[in-house]
């Protein structure tokens, strides 16, 4: 009895050790991917910057308040000629300040609307 007893913690501390190691390989991989993760934050965050540095500053301001209460929310594609915040149409006067680079939001959600880059010549 004492012997079987024996082969049962052994093999117990065989499968302790092996959760161990993959408990390990796993926090490695984890602590990898969030270097990864926070260098790829702070690479955004250094555009968003420059970005927002380029801005006119008339315009500056109130992008500033549209960012500081909408936060991550506060920009919206252009979806055809639909704001992708609200999918409220768009007049063509505000697509053509679009076109020709000037700031928009939309008067129903008050994103700051972008053309994508890959809008493909619409």
């Amino acid at each position: 009895h004492l012997e079987h007893l024996q082969a049962d913690i052994t093999t117990l501390e065989q499968n302790l050790k092996k959760a161990q190691e993959e408990t390990k390989k796993v926090a490695t991989r984890v602590n990898e991917q969030q270097a990864g993760l926070e260098s790829e934050l702070a690479r955004v965050t250094a555009d968003l910057r420059e970005a927002e540095n380029k801005l006119p500053s008339d315009f500056r301001a109130e992008y500033d308040r549209v960012a500081k209460a909408r936060g991550e929310d506060a920009l919206a594609p252009v979806e055809g000629e639909t704001c992708g915040g609200c999918y409220q149409m768009l007049t063509p006067n505000m697509m053509s300040e679009l076109l020709m680079s000037k700031p928009v939001f939309c008067k129903s959600c008050g994103c700051l609307l972008y053309l994508p880059e890959d809008r493909g010549g619409e």
